[in-house]
């Protein structure tokens, strides 16, 4: 992937904190004789410090339902507007399952009539004319469909971030290969959360980056280690393995519920917990609900505090029809000083592999997963250090600032030439 950039944080945050509205005039050669950016730019008021500008940046994505792609674009926008960047959400649906109060103001939406909603191209044009952003920044295949003709009309710069996922056979048929090579060619940008993801879309050159997922730690200082939690979910055994994931096609949740009754029946000192919910939940709760030290919990709202009472955190992926970027699951695991295990496959491999915080297995074999969940249970010395290693990890490399900051870095870079 010869050209692909690794994003690194913009100077300092305090520039963007900068008060007072100044025009600005670009002074490169290129925005130079490009007369319709420069009638744009004339238009607009930036604020500026040191080289810094103020800008609107409006982000578009499907919807706001429950998960990591959308958990990390709130992380980025309430992070944003604390950096002094005027940041809009978008959503094509209605459908708001994270609390949004505190950014109301800043969250739109244009619902689809229509599985194929023709209209919503001129519906999210005309919104965008409306709102004048200076960058179009789409978190979804789809999104960044309807989000071209708007960028082309407004003549606004259009960064293509939906490549969340890294998929081990991406067919020429797979929709999510189609809609990218229809949007990709007009994209000043195009983002992924892992090196194996552009791997996977085939995307490389000058216009290819990677900005890592990034975790906002004031959510493990809001949910303190609550002992009584453990007696509330019948936690009564001195280690507890737990899996957080949607329930479907996406994610292994057999293979993970195969190794957990291969140690169920070897031996007594173990919970397995597994929280999430989807369309294969249902069906799992009945499979498992007279099992013994199983524990299959459905949708929680405080992750956080579950994860605190693990001693491991698992992962395991379908990689028949996904790959995983860097994982929002393991890496709340890792926040909280737990080793994982997690199956060898895209991102994961970046995350768990290269920073050495947990063990990799290959799909879809319980014996493995079984067999790497007993070495971290019968050697603590190993776990505390994958875990220790893990939560150094995140505080270095997938901080919710470090993430900002490198996304507003190349947002800067993109206007600036």
């Amino acid at each position: 992937m010869s050209g692909t950039k690794i994003i690194i944080p913009f100077p300092t945050k305090e520039c963007w904190n900068a008060q007072g509205n100044v025009r600005f005039q670009l002074e490169t050669a290129r925005h130079r004789s490009n007369e319709n950016f420069r009638r744009r730019m004339f238009q607009t008021d930036y604020h500026i410090c040191e080289g810094g500008l103020r800008m609107k940046v409006l982000h578009i994505i499907e919807t706001l339902k429950s998960g990591g792609k959308e958990r990390q674009l709130l992380e980025l926008v309430r992070g944003s507007l604390a950096a002094g960047v005027d940041a809009h959400i978008l959503a094509l649906s209605n459908d708001f399952e994270y609390d949004v109060a505190d950014i109301a103001d800043r969250v739109h939406s244009l619902p689809r009539r229509s599985r194929w909603d023709m209209g919503l191209v001129l519906r999210v044009r005309d919104f965008v004319k409306a709102m004048r952003p200076d960058v179009l920044h789409s978190w979804g295949t789809m999104c960044s469909l309807y989000a071209v003709p708007a960028s082309r009309f407004g003549q606004l710069p259009l960064v293509c971030g939906h490549i969340r996922d890294a998929p081990s056979r991406l067919s020429s048929f797979d929709k999510r290969w189609v809609h990218s090579c229809l949007s990709h060619p007009f994209a000043a940008a195009i983002v992924a959360n892992s090196r194996a993801g552009l791997s996977a879309y085939r995307v490389s050159g000058p216009r290819s980056y990677v900005i890592h997922n990034g975790f906002d730690f004031a959510r493990l200082d809001a949910a303190p280690v609550d002992p009584a939690l453990r007696q509330e979910l019948g936690i009564d055994t001195p280690y507890a393995v737990g899996m957080v994931a949607r329930f479907s096609e996406h994610k292994d949740y057999p293979t993970f519920f195969a190794a957990a009754e291969i140690l169920l029946a070897a031996r007594g000192d173990v919970t397995f917990v597994a929280v999430g919910d989807g369309p294969q939940l249902p069906a799992a709760q009945a499979r498992y609900a007279d099992v013994p030290r199983m524990r299959i919990l459905g949708r929680r709202s405080d992750v956080e505090r579950l994860n605190q009472q693990l001693t491991i955190g698992v992962l395991t992926t379908a990689v028949s029809t996904h790959g995983e970027g860097i994982s929002n699951a393991l890496t709340e695991f890792l926040a909280a000083g737990k080793p994982v295990v997690a199956t060898d496959d895209g991102g994961n491999r970046e995350l768990v592999a290269d920073h050495q915080c947990g063990l990799l297995v290959p799909p879809s074999d319980p014996a493995a997963l079984a067999s790497a969940i007993t070495r971290l249970l019968d050697n603590p010395q190993l776990a505390g250090t994958y875990g220790a290693r893990g939560a150094e990890v995140v505080h270095t490399v997938f901080t919710r600032q470090r993430m900002v900051e490198a996304w507003l870095s190349l947002y800067r870079e993109i206007l600036t030439g």
